[in-house]
């Protein structure tokens, strides 16, 4: 039997999520919620739709954080411990031979964690930076190596070589590479953060109670075998902002405040868009009542468009 969940009267939240692989497990659950308003859109427009303030809350590059004056949405993230598919530095020669890299103009996790990591674990090689055409084959033509994101990054040739941005970054810290983080403007009013958390948190409990109906989406965008695409979506990515997570967003901001990638007068702290349980914010969003999180996970019908 559904349960029907009384929903906050409050007016719609303004959600952004980016059209990518890795963030495909969000955008199924809330593509299906009726009480957001939902955008979704390349990669590269939506850290410009949370600094216009067009979006009340969108999953960006964790590095913009840093840049600008937002809060965190507490628990929810994509990360990665281990190797991950979609950020791929791509190389015409040997690590050790390479010396310029190209990157894309957008904030840009991948490419901060790759300038960090490389100068901290070669720090012999003088690297050179360079922003390129966003055509990162393109850029090969003119620096030795590129970093390839998102579904492109999947069967990339073999005639290069091929280096996993996540795992400079684990070597170098031996924590998780914390690629997006769930922002909201720091302006933005507490009830409307407390929304923003609430639904992020339900459409990450939700994709993951629902993986196999998230598989099936995923597939019908990147030609990936079942076990291919299971294995990328719940063990290469991480969808939690605990305790580890949060200690590698700090080491970062440490880092780009000494490499100078941001501005001194920028906090390196982290200031989160709630100090709340998500059990409390889900009663008072959902109007749940004593019915559990995993409940409303599983009784809430989504499918129903």
């Amino acid at each position: 039997m559904t349960m029907t969940m009384k929903r906050n009267s409050a007016g719609k939240i303004k959600i952004a999520v980016p059209a990518r692989l890795d963030a495909i497990l969000f955008e199924y659950s809330l593509k299906k919620m009726k009480d957001i308003e939902l955008t979704i859109a390349p990669a590269r427009e939506i850290p410009r739709l949370l600094h216009d303030r067009k979006v009340d809350c969108a999953l960006v590059p964790s590095v913009m954080y840093f840049q600008g004056d937002y809060e965190i949405v507490p628990d929810a993230a994509i990360s990665t411990f281990f190797e991950i598919g979609t950020e791929i530095l791509v190389s015409s020669k040997p690590l050790a031979e390479m010396r310029s890299v190209a990157f894309s103009r957008m904030p840009d996790t991948s490419r901060v964690i790759l300038e960090v990591a490389l100068r901290e674990l070669f720090p012999e090689i003088p690297y050179r930076f360079e922003i390129g055409t966003g055509n990162p084959f393109k850029d090969l033509e003119s620096c030795d190596a590129s970093v390839v994101t998102g579904e492109g990054a999947f069967g990339l040739p073999d005639d290069y070589h091929l280096y996993n941005v996540g795992e400079f970054w684990v070597r170098l810290t031996e924590l998780p590479a914390v690629f997006y983080l769930w922002l909201v403007p720091a302006e933005l009013p507490v009830p409307a953060k407390q929304r923003a958390y609430a639904h992020v948190m339900l459409a990450k409990k939700t994709g993951l109670a629902k993986i196999d109906k998230v598989v099936r989406l995923a597939q019908e965008r990147v030609t990936l075998n079942r076990y291919r695409m299971i294995e990328y979506l719940t063990v290469e990515l991480d969808y939690d902002l605990f305790i580890k997570q949060v200690k590698s967003l700090k080491i970062l901001g440490e880092y780009m405040s000494s490499f100078k990638l941001i501005q001194e007068e920028k906090r390196r702290d982290l200031v989160f868009a709630t100090q709340r349980s998500h059990v409390s914010v889900f009663e008072e969003v959902f109007g749940a009542g004593d019915v559990s999180i995993d409940d409303i996970v599983l009784d809430f019908d989504l499918d129903d468009e």
